[in-house]
């Protein structure tokens, strides 16, 4: 699995059918930031964010209904093993969620 060094890292890319992206590992985030793209959309999809703790069970951040296209941003703080997205749902659209993480210091 793939390991956040704090720098922006792209989950799903331009997909055009359902399922998870790759997870990647972020044990020393505590910001993470996920930005949601979407275009070509008419009706849209759903697209669920998610972490994994450090039993390893994994947990919905937010479940997104994407009805149109555009860019939106979420922010959750909190320490997890892992983060990934999830387009659980889609009608039509293409979509593409971004990743970005912190350790929350601006010494970075």
């Amino acid at each position: 699995m793939p390991t956040s060094n704090g720098k922006f890292t792209t989950l799903l890319s331009a997909v055009t059918a359902t399922g998870a992206g790759t997870a990647i590992n972020v044990p020393n985030e505590k910001i993470h930031t996920f930005s949601i793209i979407a275009s070509s959309v008419t009706s849209g999809g759903t697209m669920v964010l998610q972490a994994t703790d450090f039993a390893g069970n994994v947990c919905t951040l937010q479940s997104v209904t994407v009805s149109a296209n555009g860019n939106t941003i979420y922010t959750f703080a909190g320490f997890f093993a892992a983060v990934n997205a999830n387009l659980s749902a889609r009608t039509d659209g293409t979509f593409t969620v971004n990743y970005a993480g912190s350790d929350g210091s601006r010494d970075r």
